[in-house]
């Protein structure tokens, strides 16, 4: 009798998944031939994490597993390529606690934005050069990371109670690179999280004719399912209307660019944090929000910001470049002191935090013995 690839996988799927307890029968026995263990290069990453295997050529089947957990729950997304061709893709959670990234991203303060493909240009993040009047200015370091994550050759258990998603694969070419991906869509924040990806192999819990009875006998029960489905299904008028009213899917379409290497420019503040650049997307493409620091309110009354010795020179003139739309706002640039001599900040474009928050420039206060600066940051109209 033929046997349905499609319901095979799901049976399979199931009994990985439920294990023999569950299944009550015959089920596929596994075991990992190859295992790596990842911990983040930096706190805040959003990948992507990728890494290959070979595969084994196993008769009834191979899989991806993936276990992680940490500090706070984590969202990604995996994607499998086998022989260079997409074969699985899944949202995927990990983590005991609450997804809780912001730490992570700039939720409509200091969020500085670039095109993925734009020309090196004066940025907020990046290398210093000689500029005039005897001050300096910064430009953007392009240069990408080539991974977030280091293998840490880690064999045991990742950690009690790891969240584990499992990609099948059914029956690989011997040999076959088998490439894993694991991305976000946001930053997330992997305070000690380890992330474990498996290669497992698969065969029968029985002998193979009785295994084959047993695919034999679900896939009867499968067609049944279906046929009392089909009975049932809506008509195609229904799925038109079905397919008209529902949500159009508007996230990315594809993993983000590798991070870009950044350089710290000077505190800005007494607390002031760093929040590490991250790729965001807009407009169909992934667009880079670039390191910067995090203001708290409390420096900013408190007078606890940068001090200089002297005012700064007249703001630069500036020209947007490109176009931007929608959420993107184009702030200017301004001076940064670094203890000797000001630097400047070039003026980029920024994420508005809704659609009547305005935009107050960076500025210094002179006052008696030299000047303060005041942060720029949104405000509401």
């Amino acid at each position: 009798m033929a046997i349905a690839l499609g319901h095979i996988m799901v049976l399979r799927l199931l009994c990985l998944a439920l294990l023999s307890a569950a299944c009550g029968g015959p089920h596929l026995k596994s075991k990992p031939v190859h295992a790596k263990t990842f911990e983040a290069t930096q706190r805040c990453s959003q990948g992507p994490l990728e890494t290959r295997f070979v595969a084994q050529g196993a008769k009834w089947g191979e899989s991806i597993e993936i276990r992680a957990c940490g500090v706070h729950g984590i969202r990604a997304r995996a994607s499998v390529r086998v022989d260079g061709k997409p074969w699985a893709h899944r949202s995927i959670g990990f983590g005991e606690g609450p997804w809780e990234n912001e730490r992570c991203v700039m939720r409509g303060q200091e969020a500085t934005v670039a095109k993925k493909f734009s020309k090196t240009r004066a940025s907020s993040s990046g290398s210093s050069t000689s500029g005039p009047s005897g001050s300096r200015t910064t430009s953007e370091a392009p240069t990408n990371r080539p991974s977030m994550f280091r293998d840490t050759n880690f064999a045991g258990e990742v950690c009690p109670n790891a969240s584990t998603t499992v990609l099948y694969l059914d029956t690989v070419r011997e040999g076959a690179p088998i490439d894993v991906r694991i991305w976000s869509e946001e930053p997330n924040d992997f305070e000690r999280a380890l992330v474990q990806i498996r290669h497992l192999v698969h065969w029968p819990s029985v002998s193979e004719k009785d295994w084959k009875k047993h695919l034999a006998k679900e896939e009867r029960r499968a067609r049944k399912r279906e046929e009392a489905y089909n009975r049932e299904a809506p008509s195609e008028a229904e799925l038109r209307q079905r397919i008209a009213s529902a949500e159009v899917y508007r996230g990315p379409t594809k993993a983000p660019p590798p991070s870009r290497v950044e350089i710290k420019t000077p505190r800005l503040s007494v607390n002031a944090e760093w929040v590490p650049g991250y790729w965001h997307w807009h407009d169909a493409d992934w667009v880079w929000i670039a390191g910067n620091w995090r203001v708290p309110s409390s420096d900013i009354r408190l007078g606890r910001t940068l001090r200089a010795a002297f005012a700064p020179p007249a703001l630069r003139a500036e020209t947007a470049p490109g176009q931007r739309g929608g959420a993107m706002l184009w702030t200017p640039g301004y001076w940064s002191w670094d203890g000797n001599a000001y630097i400047w900040i070039a003026g980029v474009w920024r994420l508005r935090p809704s659609a009547s928050a305005v935009w107050t420039p960076s500025r210094w206060r002179v006052a008696a013995g030299g000047a303060i600066f005041i942060p720029g940051g949104w405000r509401q109209r």
